[in-house]
């Protein structure tokens, strides 16, 4: 079993492995049976889990505010407090990257692997576009 990207970020879950974005063949999975399954994750970040025994790959569904569609970005994996309550959570923080050869993002997103809900994460400042950086 593979998954054709480029230009994605992935993070080790106890669930699984989750991939974040990139580009490929819109999101193609295909299986040890030579069956395959493609979603266009409507034009926003794919999150795709890799089971933990390995054997399957599924497109996660999200919720709330997904950050476009994009290669290049940077990811980590850490705990946030998120509001309202403030409590910490498994989070992926996602930052940058570029939705076309033109287009470079500095945009931050979080997705809370606990519920799937994507949030946008407000900025103040002067902010930069993000690309093929670490986190």
């Amino acid at each position: 079993m593979h998954l054709r990207r480029r230009g994605h970020t992935a993070h080790a879950l106890r669930e699984g492995v989750i991939v974040l974005g990139g580009f490929g063949a819109p999101l193609l999975v295909k299986n040890d049976d030579g069956s395959s399954s493609t979603s266009s994750a409507d034009g926003r970040v794919g999150v795709v889990v890799r089971s933990t025994n390995g054997c399957s790959f599924a497109l996660q569904p999200t919720s709330g505010a997904p950050p476009p569609r994009s290669e290049q970005h940077a990811s980590v994996l850490c705990r946030v407090p998120l509001p309202p309550e403030g409590k910490l959570s498994e989070c992926v923080v996602l930052h940058g990257g570029r939705t076309s050869p033109a287009v470079a993002l500095s945009e931050v997103h979080i997705l809370d692997t606990s519920c799937w809900e994507w949030r946008k994460a407000e900025m103040t400042g002067v902010r930069f576009p993000c690309l093929n950086m670490t986190l």
